[in-house]
């Protein structure tokens, strides 16, 4: 069985938030990113259904080149397989503001 987890570097939960007000972005310069906390519990999941049926862990990220962080910290907790889809800061996607509806095909 392979047993796939998608995992995503965040700013520091406990960090002070600072925004760029004219991008409406987040500044992220100077924060320290962590993985997403909600993602380590599906890492830990994956983890016991490993060991209840047997099978392999892939761990998938995506981001800047600095996002590969969370690919280490899931290899020391005993992954499998870890795959990053790397991004250049432009084509990181970025949360779209609640005032303006997406718009779906």
């Amino acid at each position: 069985m392979k047993i796939a987890v998608c995992i995503k570097q965040v700013p520091d939960t406990e960090a002070e938030v600072k925004w760029d007000t004219p991008k409406g972005t987040l500044k992220r310069d100077g924060m320290s990113p962590i993985t997403n906390p909600f993602d380590e519990f599906a890492l830990e999941e994956a983890l016991l259904t490993r060991e209840k049926y047997d099978g392999d862990i892939v761990v998938i990220t995506m981001g800047p080149e600095k996002a590969n962080d969370v690919l280490r910290n899931a290899w020391h907790s005993r992954q499998t397989r870890c795959i990053a889809a790397p991004m250049t800061p432009s084509q990181v996607p970025t949360p779209m503001p609640p005032h303006r509806p997406c718009r779906c095909p």
